[in-house]
């Protein structure tokens, strides 16, 4: 299957929980890192299988997948560079990646240490998710 290590690094960063929580953003989420929408039927305090939430994910990974593609030029992106973009998309959604403009713009000129600089600048790496952002900065540091 395509991106399998991808999706093995997603779910580590996310990491796994069966009923409903609140995410660092007070946000209920479930699984692995589903943010939970009012179309979504999760019930509180109900425990999940995983074989569900894992149905859930593929569908999240889909979405993050389709949103990298609309917000870079995801065809002349370095294969670890879309990793990145589709794993950024998958925590931020499209829009919010959208607004990481100079980022995408190094990416997409290929200049991959410029766009590592962008991230280790941004709020979301110094407030939220640094541990996270630099294992990013590191991928994108490391294409050659």
């Amino acid at each position: 299957m395509e991106f399998e290590e991808l999706k093995e690094r997603i779910k580590h960063h996310e990491g796994y929980r069966d009923t409903i929580y609140l995410d660092s953003l007070g946000k209920k989420t479930i699984g692995y890192g589903h943010l939970i929408t009012a179309t979504d039927k999760f019930v509180p305090e109900k425990k999940y299988s995983m074989e569900e939430l894992n149905k859930v994910f593929e569908y999240d990974f889909q979405i993050a997948v389709d949103g990298a593609k609309r917000v870079t030029d995801y065809d002349k992106l370095h294969d670890k560079a879309k990793e990145v973009a589709i794993e950024c998309v998958f925590v931020l959604g499209a829009r919010g990646f959208s607004l990481f403009k100079l980022c995408i713009g190094h990416l997409n000129e290929g200049r991959y240490g410029k766009g590592a600089e962008e991230l280790k600048d941004s709020l979301w790496c110094k407030k939220q998710a640094f541990n996270r952002v630099s294992a990013l900065c590191e991928i994108l540091e490391s294409i050659k």
